[in-house]
């Protein structure tokens, strides 16, 4: 393993830790991250649309990984517990239904539920069954409450 090597941008010695893995050689770059990550930020500004390209095609070739991000990364802006369930598990039980109601919606129109205590997956949900759980806070008990509500005819 290289102790250290010379950065060819910023011609900086620099510790091999400071150096990405190329993917395809198994080596490592040959300009340091922060030379690198100063490129792709140039790249972003000078090309927007084909980076907005570039970021929606990887979006749909990851359509479980992107959710689980998105869905990790809403929890802690609310100050939940994210979702603790692996890709390959949310992947495995997507259905293309809700599990609620049983409406079919495409992969982007469907959103993770999770257990915002325990981070626990718990399955694909339209967006109106979503809301549903959450202004039930989560509750079953409020739940069959509201659906007494809306059971009872005899309403004044």
């Amino acid at each position: 393993m290289q102790i250290g090597r010379e950065c060819t941008k910023c011609k900086t010695q620099k510790l091999a830790s400071e150096f990405c893995v190329d993917k395809r050689t198994n080596k490592l770059r040959s300009c340091c991250k922060a030379c690198d990550a100063k490129r792709r930020r140039l790249c972003w500004k000078v090309n927007p649309e084909k980076q907005k390209q570039t970021a929606c095609k990887w979006r749909s070739k990851n359509r479980f990984k992107w959710s689980l991000i998105q869905s990790k990364n809403g929890a802690r802006r609310c100050g939940h517990v994210g979702c603790i369930a692996t890709e390959e598990k949310i992947e495995a039980m997507f259905t293309g239904f809700c599990y609620v109601c049983n409406v079919k919606e495409n992969e982007k129109k469907l959103h993770m539920d999770h257990c915002h205590e325990t981070g626990e997956f718990r399955g694909w949900l339209c967006s109106g069954c979503n809301r549903i759980i959450g202004f039930a806070k989560d509750s079953p008990e409020r739940l069959e409450a509201a659906a007494e509500y809306l059971r009872n005819e005899n309403i004044a």
